[in-house]
């Protein structure tokens, strides 16, 4: 009898385990996936000397760097209409080790998608605050097609 009852029991624990989103804490950005998909990102900015703050919004634009891969910047609306410019840290992407760095680039990308609604937190930092970094981002609700 006990043994009946062990079996399922194992059974799904290893269900679980696999339905568990894995997640990469090494030095550097953590990454949490849901198998291949990047769901949260998060340690993205060190926030030295910031004020950490956090927003959520729909994102209307996304600005790359001269290769057209790496995600410089986007700008937020927020439900009143007003927008922000949320700037990515490209040195701490680059704390990462190598084999995280793509998934962190594709991860950015994916997430911050033009129409997708995110809930960010960011560090002001610089004069009154008027420089935002971004520190981690997730999806509100679905993600846009």
């Amino acid at each position: 009898m006990i043994r009946r009852f062990c079996l399922p029991v194992a059974g799904l624990l290893s269900l679980a385990a696999t339905a568990a989103p894995a997640q990469y804490d090494g030095p550097g950005p953590r990454i949490q996936q849901q198998g291949a998909r990047v769901v949260s990102l998060s340690r993205l900015s060190d926030g030295d000397g910031c004020v950490p703050g956090n927003t959520q919004g729909r994102v209307v634009k996304r600005n790359f760097a001269s290769n057209g891969m790496t995600l410089l910047n986007v700008i937020i609306e927020t439900k009143d209409g007003s927008r922000e410019l949320i700037n990515i840290d490209e040195e701490q992407i680059s704390k990462a080790i190598p084999s995280a760095q793509g998934v962190i680039v594709q991860g950015l990308q994916s997430l911050l998608k033009e129409g997708n609604q995110v809930v960010l937190r960011a560090f002001y930092c610089g004069a009154a605050g008027r420089v935002a970094m971004l520190e981690s981002v997730r999806l509100q609700g679905r993600p846009r097609r």
